[in-house]
């Protein structure tokens, strides 16, 4: 192992160890502070997030028909923009005897595709491959909480008109969660290596003309490797190796990320380009590997964490748009992958609906953001200390939460287009979100309906229609 690896490697340790020291809860209630106020909610902070909406996801777009038509209007029934959530529930909300609640998972669809156009679907290795050779691919597997096989997923995602997205193909972790347990076991760096780009051979075989989106590796800046040299072997340079395969066997027009988690933000803020993901992105750019996006996550697990936001010590405008600026200047755009506020506290609901507006707003405004995925869409569809927080956007009994009324509302209204022009026309100009739009008009007496798409670069693209 060369020098920059080693550095690299004793860097991420003590990282991890630091961010996962223990530390006081936070004492509740919590409260919106004045100097939160004053940070967000400040004119010259709204019109920046206001133009960069204005300037970022929206167009002018023109019409023109082959002869004047009459009452047309157009209105956009589907964003360009990817907003989010992970599909873990898409086999089925259970009974406690196993079966599927039939009601329960009608409204968890639902309220999903009400706001949601893009999904992200479980691949982690030790789930989807169990025995090795053996993959739950198929609708019939054996159910695993938060784990639906593959082409269940895929049916959620045909349903409710999904995009979905592969998470993840790569995730060095225990047997829990990344790395499956026969691995581990092996002791082996060499069959690590051949069973992982293997499986990413197989995944690609059988879903990279299905799925476009893939997170090829996860977490990968902030792993603990000593643990993960305990519990499984890991072989070298495995970030650069996958991708290097992902490459060779997906198709091209397949989207892969490099998704890593919260501490990105902290890291970008202090120290510039110098942080540990940045600096892997370069260094798998420079090796000449397909990295088509960079992924970040956006977790508060931690009280005092959530306490120091909201006190305004914390997580200013500024903070996010350093790092939304710094990872730009990969020429990559920036996907924001994993999002957890809490409800903790009597007025968790409250606190939890107004950071999700306004973090929501500030990244949808940024030029190099093209995707925002919540996590787990209700409260009890998570596991362990994430779902003792209560950071959906559903209660468990899948009523909506402030927050998810706050990003409907932003989403299908604040954020859409819908222009009717009277009178008899042959062409019709106007601006509006990017994305696909439902076109209806009235010719020689006959009403007619089509579906154009306006996509970001597609500025005074006129659509002609006969």
């Amino acid at each position: 192992m060369n020098i920059f690896k080693i550095a690299y490697f004793t860097a991420v340790c003590a990282a991890y160890v630091q961010a996962f020291a223990a530390e006081p809860a936070a004492p509740l209630p919590l409260k919106i502070s004045d100097k939160l106020r004053a940070e967000w909610d400040n004119s010259r902070i709204q019109e920046q997030i206001e133009s960069g909406i204005r300037a970022n996801r929206m167009g002018s777009f023109k019409l023109e028909f082959s002869a004047p038509v009459s009452d047309v209007e157009a209105k956009l029934v589907r964003h360009d923009f990817l907003f989010g959530c992970n599909a873990f529930m898409a086999d089925g909300i259970r009974n406690e005897d196993g079966s599927v609640n039939a009601d329960a998972t009608e409204k968890y669809g639902s309220a999903f595709a009400k706001i949601f156009n893009y999904a992200t679907i479980a691949f982690y290795a030790a789930d989807l491959e169990p025995e090795q050779g053996k993959y739950r691919f198929s609708k019939d597997s054996p159910y695993i909480f938060r784990r639906p096989p593959v082409d269940a997923s895929l049916e959620f995602c045909g349903k409710y008109n999904l995009t979905p997205k592969g998470h993840c193909l790569v995730w060095v972790m225990a047997s829990k969660y990344g790395t499956p347990a026969w691995v581990g076991e092996k002791r082996d760096r060499h069959f690590s290596r051949e069973t992982t780009l293997k499986r990413i051979r197989d995944v690609a075989a059988a879903y990279g003309d299905k799925i476009k989106y893939w997170d090829v590796v996860n977490e990968a800046t902030s792993t603990n490797y000593s643990r993960i040299n305990r519990d499984c072997f890991i072989f070298d340079d495995y970030v650069n190796e996958s991708f290097k395969e992902a490459q060779k066997v997906f198709p091209e027009d397949c989207v892969l990320i490099n998704n890593d988690d919260t501490s990105v933000w902290y890291e970008a803020d202090k120290y510039d380009e110098v942080n540990k993901f940045f600096i892997m992105n370069r260094y798998l750019l420079a090796a000449g590997r397909k990295l088509d996006a960079s992924g970040i996550q956006y977790h508060i697990f931690k009280d005092k964490e959530w306490a120091d936001v909201l006190s305004g010590q914390i997580q200013t405008p500024a903070f996010f748009t350093k790092t939304l600026d710094v990872m730009a200047r990969l020429n990559r755009p920036v996907h924001i992958t994993e999002i957890t506020i809490p409800t903790k506290g009597p007025d968790g609901e409250e606190l939890q609906a107004y950071w999700v507006e306004r973090i929501y707003k500030l990244w949808f405004s940024h030029p190099a953001v093209e995707a925002i995925t919540w996590w787990n869409l209700a409260d009890g569809t998570a596991t362990g200390a994430q779902d003792n927080i209560n950071g959906g956007l559903l209660r468990k009994d899948f009523t909506p939460k402030k927050s998810y009324e706050a990003l409907d509302r932003l989403i299908n209204t604040d954020w859409t287009t819908c222009e009717k022009f009277e009178g008899k026309n042959r062409v019709v100009n106007f601006r509006g979100f990017y994305g696909t739009y439902k076109i209806t008009y009235v010719k020689d007496g006959k009403p007619e309906t089509t579906t154009v798409r306006f996509s970001k670069g597609d500025c005074q693209k006129v659509i002609v229609l006969k």
